[in-house]
């Protein structure tokens, strides 16, 4: 049950709280919506990372201006508002970093075939490689139905008898150890240096 929403006068009361800056008021506000707005963006991102940073600037913002608040608004449309302004934003700023990616691995590849340049991919590909082998034989072959076999995770799941939560959790796990591994070894981040790559599996 969402007390705030339902109950105007509670609503009302803690957006007063907040704009006297009442941290207790800005906790309750925190624990009472944290979750569904989590879950509402990560069917947007289909990334726990990135909805954990959108989550964060969402409370950010709410903190930031609270002296603003009008005190007879909804939290609830409020926060989804801004949730709503975050995810848009989110999808807005990947689109155009996949097409800047996309840029640069059409000129990558087209340079490719220099002796320097296939030197340099091999040895990513290699050090990709080798960040996925490190991982537990059973996170290693999830990594790989899904990034490579591009299955879902509820498919995974399925295969191998699994839950989907377990097969979630396992492909975060991977995907964290690859990531610092490639970027302290190359030094560039694993969004860019993944798709230089052509694995052969």
């Amino acid at each position: 049950m969402d007390e705030a929403n339902d109950n105007p006068t509670h609503n009302t009361q803690l957006i007063i709280r907040l704009k006297n800056s009442d941290e207790k008021a800005f906790r309750e506000v925190y624990d009472l919506y944290h979750h569904r707005l989590f879950h509402y963006s990560l069917k947007f991102t289909h990334s726990q990372e990135a909805t954990q940073e959108i989550i964060q600037d969402i409370f950010l913002k709410l903190w930031t201006h609270r002296q603003n608040l009008n005190p007879h608004l909804s939290l609830q449309n409020y926060l989804y508002t801004l949730n709503k302004h975050e995810n848009f934003k989110y999808l807005k700023q990947a689109a155009q970093q996949v097409a800047l990616q996309e840029a640069i691995i059409t000129r990558y590849q087209t340079d490719r075939s220099h002796t320097e340049d296939a030197v340099i991919y091999q040895e990513y590909m290699d050090i990709a490689e080798e960040a996925i082998g490190h991982l537990p034989a059973q996170r290693q072959l999830i990594f790989k139905m899904f990034r490579f076999e591009g299955q879902s995770s509820k498919e995974i799941a399925h295969a191998l008898g699994l839950s989907n939560h377990t097969v979630r959790a396992q492909l975060v796990k991977a995907t964290q150890y690859i990531k610092k591994h490639f970027y302290l070894r190359t030094g560039i981040t694993l969004a860019l240096g993944w798709l230089l790559l052509d694995f052969p599996f």
